[in-house]
């Protein structure tokens, strides 16, 4: 049941920021605008260099998550027959944003409760785990984006066992200043993958 969503996500990705990024390669800065910038010659090192990149990624992080979202809510909703969303709000199982709480401790309130009593074990489907941590990480961008504080790195500790607590970026430096967390977004092409097989596996 794979979203539409998750394929424009993949097409930003995998297609568009490419070109994007060879677009701006071909435009060599001026020499006032390496005064501007010093040490870039073009507009992609200056996207690099200002991160704009980095946020740019963190958008299509967050947009994976939300279409993996959707993906689970429409498939409940097929699943159980209702026509619209208007009957999904009043199932007396739903609850607003089940569908993005699928983590261990979401609990009866959660996304994999709610499968659960409808036959479908979401825990033992593959690819789940990177699910999880993608919604995670989609937390973190979304509503913060992407400073930690204590309950990210306890969250992510406890779902993935990763301790960024003494990661170079983070020791010595967290919690007497913000640290904004970019690591995720080098594997955004895994959790977009992983994302993809998992809702074509969700029967």
């Amino acid at each position: 049941m794979l979203s539409p969503d998750l394929d424009r996500v993949a097409e930003t990705h995998f297609f568009l920021r490419p070109v994007l990024s060879s677009a701006l390669k071909s435009q060599t800065l001026t020499t006032e605008g390496q005064q501007h910038f010093p040490g870039c010659n073009n507009y992609n090192e200056v996207w690099a260099t200002q991160l704009s990149d980095k946020y740019f990624d963190m958008g299509t992080l967050i947009r994976a998550a939300a279409s993996v979202e959707t993906g689970l809510r429409d498939y409940y909703v097929q699943k159980v027959g209702h026509a619209n969303l208007t009957q999904l709000r009043a199932d007396p199982k739903y609850k607003q944003n089940i569908f993005q709480r699928v983590m261990p401790w979401s609990g009866k309130d959660g996304a994999i409760a709610l499968f659960n009593s409808i036959g479908v074990d979401l825990a033992k489907m593959q690819d789940f785990a990177s699910v999880q941590e993608l919604v995670l990480q989609r937390h973190l961008y979304a509503h913060n984006l992407g400073v930690i504080d204590a309950k990210y790195m306890a969250d992510l500790k406890s779902l993935t066992g990763q301790d960024i607590s003494q990661h170079p970026s983070v020791l010595n430096v967290f919690p007497a200043q913000d640290v904004v967390w970019f690591e995720p977004l080098s594997r955004l092409d895994a959790f977009i993958n992983a994302a993809r097989s998992f809702l074509r596996n969700l029967q």
